[in-house]
């Protein structure tokens, strides 16, 4: 007698349902910019985002003799990190041993971060949306920086930050998609007329001058 499957469906999270929850909470935090640490997250964010895109240039294997191109990577992985860890270095942290509640079960050690005055978790007025604190946004960008899915957190036209299901996705909604549809046919038409092709070709000039 075939065996009965007792899966759960709805228990099921795929990878890119739990990256949107968690960007959903990061967006929020984004968006808030008059918050304590704000500055912090964003400059996180870039700097994890260049990381990110540096992944391209990391090298398959090392050979016995670093290449020029080797150093290069590692130089440029090197400063980001630097940069990384010095603005976490100014946020502190407390320590808490935890666990030992069954035999089976080992201790381990839970890192807080002391959240400054102001900087508490709160619903944002505007959007009724919770906004969590600083140091929790950064570590979602580092969680979304290890799952590989940062990438996906972008920035729009209109000045929201919003989670890309897809690749392809540009803009937060349809209305900033069709706002950049035409402004894209706009340049595109404005390109032809004769006036914009010798402005052109006056500044391909300047630029093999410079040259």
């Amino acid at each position: 007698m075939p065996r009965k499957k007792t899966l759960n469906r709805s228990l099921r999270v795929l990878p890119l349902d739990h990256a949107e929850m968690q960007a959903g909470m990061l967006v929020n935090a984004l968006n808030a910019p008059d918050r304590p640490g704000s500055a912090e997250v964003l400059q996180i964010l870039a700097l994890c985002q260049q990381l990110d895109e540096l992944r391209k240039e990391a090298p398959a294997s090392y050979p016995k003799e670093a290449t020029e191109a080797i150093w290069t990577f590692m130089h440029k992985r090197d400063s980001l990190l630097k940069a990384v860890n010095e603005i976490v270095g100014r946020f502190q942290f407390t320590a808490a041993l935890v666990g030992g509640i069954a035999a089976w079960e080992r201790y381990s050690v839970q890192w807080s971060a002391a959240i400054p005055p102001g900087g508490e978790a709160r619903m944002n007025p505007e959007t009724d949306l919770i906004v969590i604190p600083a140091i929790s946004a950064i570590r979602l960008v580092f969680d979304m920086l290890a799952d590989g899915t940062l990438h996906r957190v972008r920035h729009c036209t209109c000045g929201k930050w919003f989670f890309a299901r897809t690749n392809k996705k540009q803009t937060c909604d349809d209305s900033c998609r069709s706002r950049k549809f035409r402004h894209s046919e706009y340049m595109r038409k404005n390109r032809k007329q004769p006036g914009a092709q010798l402005a052109l070709k006056r500044k391909r000039k300047k630029r093999k001058a410079r040259l």
